[in-house]
């Protein structure tokens, strides 16, 4: 089964659209073993209080149900990448 990279972000938030290109090109170049979705913090309060999340832009990683790697905050794309390839073993 595919892992799913999520991106919570808010369009507010300078960090998050800072992030946008880099989250995008590495949607392109994980298409094949990643699902990289984002999902509008603003726009989806029940889930962030489900999960209690209380900053964006934050990152997770879940594979058959189990979340493999979390990150709040700013990430490098190399960071990222680190966390992908390492599904890929």
């Amino acid at each position: 089964q595919k892992a799913v990279l999520i991106d919570f972000y808010a369009p507010w938030c300078a960090p998050c659209r800072q992030m946008m290109p880099m989250i995008d090109s590495l949607r392109n170049q994980y298409a094949s073993t990643v699902d990289i979705i984002k999902i509008n913090a603003d726009a989806s309060k029940r889930l962030i209080k489900k999960l209690q999340i209380r900053s964006v832009p934050y990152f997770v990683i879940y594979q058959n149900g189990e979340i493999l790697f979390q990150h709040h905050g700013s990430i490098l794309k190399e960071e990222l990448m680190k966390q992908l390839e390492f599904l890929n073993e």
